[in-house]
Parts: C-alpha cells; structure tokens; sequence
C-alpha cells in the first residue's frame, strides 16, 4: 500500500495547503496567528507522511496523516474526513518495513 499511500499523502499536501491558504485572507487578525500555525503544523505533517510513505514507514504515515486533519479547508471541512479515515485505517493496520541500507 506504499505507493497509493504515498500519492495520497502529496495530494493532501496540496490540497490542504490551497484550501488553507485560500481562506487565509479572511480570518480575524486576533485569530490569524492560531490559523497560520495550524496551517503549517497540519502541512508540515502532511509533506512528513508522504516521506515516511515512500519510505515504507506506513505507521507513521498514518500517524502523521490524522494530525494533518488540522488543516483549516473553510468551506469544504469534509475533504478532511478522507485523510482521517485513511490515517487511522492504516495506523491501525499498516506495516513498518525496516529501512534499507545500501552500501
């Protein structure tokens, strides 16, 4: 399940950072701070998942995956629910492979 895990995790990243950033703009001063830091929290953990899932680290990508549910998406909040599910789905039941070392 890398491979699917990995293209879903870089989507998430894009479509997590275009939506937060696309209502951005709007958002009270008082609370634009609180936005912009779940902004970056909730991408930064996407862009991690999608390493760990290239890595084969399908646990931590999982992992990584339900914290990126933080991302603020406005208008569209049940784009979120995929990542959630996907995440939990797969911290659950997903494998860890140990890395390769190459010489």
């Amino acid at each position: 399940m890398t491979r699917p895990l990995t293209i879903l995790c870089a989507v998430w990243t894009v479509v997590g950072l275009s939506l937060a950033a696309s209502g951005l703009g709007s958002v009270n001063p008082d609370a634009r701070w609180l936005v912009g830091a779940a902004t970056v929290i909730g991408v930064s953990a996407a862009a991690l998942a999608t390493w760990r899932a290239a890595l084969g680290d399908d646990r931590a990508a999982g992992l990584l995956l339900v914290l990126s549910v933080i991302i603020p998406t406005w208008f569209a909040a049940a784009v979120n629910l995929v990542p959630l599910v996907v995440g939990i789905v797969v911290a659950v039941r997903g494998r860890r492979t140990a890395p390769v070392v190459r010489p």
